[in-house]
């Protein structure tokens, strides 16, 4: 925000020099970032008028111009359209400087010698605008240097606002805070405002159908004033902090809004229907063409400023072009409001609008401030442009303003601070700053009342803040905190996830962290039904576009769309993992969960020049959730009856994944992707994937190694070819064998799978090793013979498995 110096000086007093007072106001909390002196690069440009303006034969988009500085005519030739006969302008005389080092020289252009050039804002470096010359006001005094003519002398500082910074997005807001550093004199501008006797009341009227939308809306009339330009003294002002001038009425809302830091608006009273205000929100399809000439296609969620037929602006933002003011303008209604920042900021960001009254609004302005804001700009229209003021003012208010009161310790604050600032003197930095302080009698604490501009205080720690900036950061001294630290659950899961990252590092796989807000087609692209729970999205209040307005329910399409992207940029082998937070509605907020979520495509070791490398397979894929589990002791197949178990969940191909289950609990799935979702993602090979809740695995953990004797005694294996029905998994398999094997079963390993013409369809053929082995003797064959006959008739009889011989 650029803020003039001299302009500041007309409502505070202060000696000091602008890079003291930029010093100044960096040190309190207000960067400075950049101090801009104005026209000390521009020399020998002054105020011209053109007195005949021709077209060059030679060339149709040029124009020669005859031009006098009251003293001398030169003959230029210019481009720029918007200039006519009589216009005063800036005139760049042969050996003129401009802003970046540029000298004018004597030209031939088309056969046509220039001697000189017209200047464009930018030109001059007093605005943005290059699209034509710049015209200057009538009365301005020709051959006067252009200098002193646009008060190009000036000194700006830019200083760079936090968002909570409101209160300062002002020249008033500005000096409230060089007051309240240096102890200067404040002085508001006085308003004086003469009203006719005709009442507002019986020439319009206003109503707010939506109040949570729009706290306050006041509206003031204007009749029989002159619409034309502004006087020098209001243009340089304007031009000064890079704000263009347009004509009289227009130009004092845009004064206001930079002195009080409060916008404003005027309609055209004539042009309004049936003289009505209403602020509604737009229905879906409604258009308004606006004032930088784009026609807006609204809908439910925007605010407007309607009249009885038709929406006339966007609420905060822009005005529409239907009942704008222009020279034909001859009575106004002039807006002053108060609208909800949320509001605001989401029409700005969803039409890709902002203006400066946009942010502002989008900040929050002081609500008490809405009526001084109309009255002084009246006063200024009633000034520049004439007119009758109608007495009294609309002003609908259904809630009115309520002091923030806050319970402030003076002790606590020194021992967050590390200070030793006096209560006394953190009562005078209050009051300095405007807040009202009062103290009961018998009581160390104060209670302090908060001005209605300052919306960004509201909590005991907000006024420690202001104490620390207003005393000096530079006069704290520095020490370390004196407190005890010990471990949270927060650490501890910190470092379950660090942990967890080492071990998959360590078997291959690289973590990926995606967005955690998502557009409304996250899952669209998998092209498959999704679970009821996973729909049920969270949405955000004020997203910054709609490709972020969602808060993720799973990890897995983000991570697809990351495989995707680098198969399609030649990246054939991808082992990705990642560990984070999945969002659900709740119960007055979000649900959270940890998950950890993995994706797997190509060969399992890095490829090399023989390419021998194997596929990546189900059986890879369930390695490492064995190696993981266990690295955690982490053990479904010790702790529940069935570990392993077949998947339904809706990315997994059917019969080929599985779900891990500890103690009754569901801890997560892991298998190949679904053909239909591989398909629609145009995957070429086998994608494989798995999602653990990160959140169960951190209670299940068992970092605490368990040691167990080994039997000194040697082992005896049997091997057994099974053919069990497709459904039958081998998880379930294992737990059988187990239960009548015993303690003498130490282990039962799968090393073949089988389809083919001597199985039967729906059925599959399963080959396994089981060792057996005793901790306290030699087992005899007799032994391990007859216990193996009796696990094969038990499965053949519980679990309807056939035993090939």
């Amino acid at each position: 925000m650029r803020i003039s110096y001299n302009w500041l000086k007309e409502y505070v007093d202060f000696s000091l020099s602008p890079p003291e007072l930029a010093k100044c106001l960096t040190m309190a909390g207000l960067e400075v970032s950049n101090i801009l002196y104005l026209g000390s690069e521009v020399e020998n440009v002054v105020v011209g008028e053109i007195l005949s303006l021709k077209p060059l034969p030679q060339a149709d988009k040029l124009s020669l111009c005859q031009v006098s500085d009251g003293k001398q005519i030169f003959s230029i030739v210019c481009g720029a359209r918007n200039i006519k006969v009589k216009n005063l302008v800036p005139l760049a005389r042969v050996g003129a400087k401009l802003p970046g080092g540029k000298r004018i020289s004597k030209a031939k252009i088309k056969g046509q010698t220039s001697y000189g050039m017209l200047c464009s804002e930018k030109e001059l470096g007093v605005g943005e605008d290059a699209s034509g010359i710049h015209i200057l006001p009538p009365g301005c005094k020709l051959g006067e240097d252009i200098k002193k003519t646009l008060t190009l002398e000036e000194i700006v500082l830019e200083v760079e606002l936090t968002t909570n910074r409101s209160d300062c997005a002002s020249i008033f807001g500005i000096a409230r805070e060089v007051s309240a550093i240096l102890g200067g004199n404040l002085k508001p501008p006085r308003i004086e405002l003469k009203e006719n006797g005709i009442s507002v009341f019986d020439l319009a009227k206003a109503e707010i159908l939506h109040p949570q939308a729009c706290r306050r809306y006041t509206a003031r009339i204007i009749r029989e004033l002159k619409v034309g330009p502004s006087p020098s003294w209001l243009v340089k002002k304007l031009e000064t902090v890079g704000l263009r001038p347009i004509n009289n009425v227009v130009d004092v809302t845009n004064y206001v809004l930079i002195e009080l830091g409060h916008p404003l608006h005027a309609f055209d009273y004539d042009k309004l229907c049936e003289h009505k205000i209403l602020v509604r929100f737009a229905t879906p399809g409604e258009k308004l063409l606006t004032l930088d000439n784009e026609q807006r296609k609204l809908t439910e969620k925007n605010l407007l400023i309607a009249d009885a037929k038709r929406p006339i602006a966007l609420a905060g933002i822009i005005g529409g072009v239907e009942t704008s003011v222009d020279q034909s303008t001859r009575n106004v209604l002039l807006e002053s409001a108060y609208f909800v920042p949320q509001v605001v900021r989401s029409t700005a960001r969803q039409l890709g609008i902002d203006t400066e009254s946009s942010y502002r609004f989008e900040r929050g302005v002081d609500v008490e401030n809405v009526l001084i804001a109309s009255n002084r700009a009246c006063q200024l229209i009633q000034e520049l442009a004439g007119g009758k003021v109608a007495s009294g003012v609309i002003d609908v208010y259904p809630q009115p303003f309520s002091p923030v009161e806050i319970e402030f310790s003076p002790e606590e604050t020194n021992h967050i601070l590390g200070s030793n600032i006096s209560p006394k003197e953190m009562s005078e930095i209050l009051t300095r700053l405007r807040f009202n302080i009062s103290q009961k009698e018998g009581e160390k604490h104060l209670w302090v009342r908060v001005p209605s501009y300052r919306n960004d205080i509201s909590r005991p720690i907000d006024l420690v803040e202001e104490i620390a900036r207003l005393y000096g950061y530079d006069k704290i001294p520095s020490g370390m905190p004196k407190i005890e630290i010990s471990d949270s659950v927060d650490d501890k899961v910190l470092m379950l996830e660090d942990f967890v990252r080492e071990i998959l590092t360590r078997l291959g796989l690289c973590e990926v962290v995606s967005r955690s807000l998502v557009s409304p087609e996250y899952y669209n692209e998998l092209d498959i039904a999704i679970p009821t729970g996973l729909k049920g999205t969270v949405e955000i209040t004020n997203p910054l576009s709609r490709e972020q307005s969602l808060l993720r329910t799973s990890l897995l399409p983000c991570l697809l769309s990351v495989l995707k992207w680098n198969l399609n940029h030649g990246v054939p082998d991808m082992k990705i993992f990642e560990i984070g937070r999945v969002f659900f509605p709740g119960k007055g907020i979000p649900e959270e969960k940890r998950i950890l979520a993995g994706v797997l495509v190509g060969t399992q070791e890095e490829r090399y020049w023989e390419d021998s490398s194997k596929a990546i397979d189900f059986y890879y894929v369930k390695g490492i959730m064995d190696s993981l589990l266990g690295e955690l002791g982490i053990y479904p197949q010790r702790r529940g009856e069935s570990g392993i178990e077949k998947s339904s969940h809706f990315l997994l191909e059917e019969g080929i994944s599985n779900k891990i289950m500890v103690d009754n609990e569901h801890l997560g799935n892991f298998g190949e992707l679904a053909n239909k979702v591989s398909r629609k993602m145009e995957f070429r090979d086998k994608v494989y994937i798995f999602e653990l809740d990160f959140d169960k695995m951190c209670r299940l953990i068992e970092i605490k190694k368990k040691y167990k004797r080994m039997s000194r005694f040697p082992w005896v294996s049997r091997d057994i070819a099974l053919v069990a029905p497709q459904g039958l998994t081998f998880g379930e398999i294992c737990v059988k064998i187990k239960k009548v094997g015993g303690e003498l079963v130490q282990d039962v390993k799968l090393f073949d799978v089988y389809f083919g013409k001597q199985i039967e369809p729906g059925k599959r053929g399963l080959a396994c090793k089981i060792i057996y082995q005793s901790m306290e003797k030699t087992l005899r064959d007799e032994q391990v013979n007859s216990l193996h006959m009796r696990i094969v008739e038990e499965l053949e009889r519980d679990l309807k498995v056939k035993v090939r011989k």
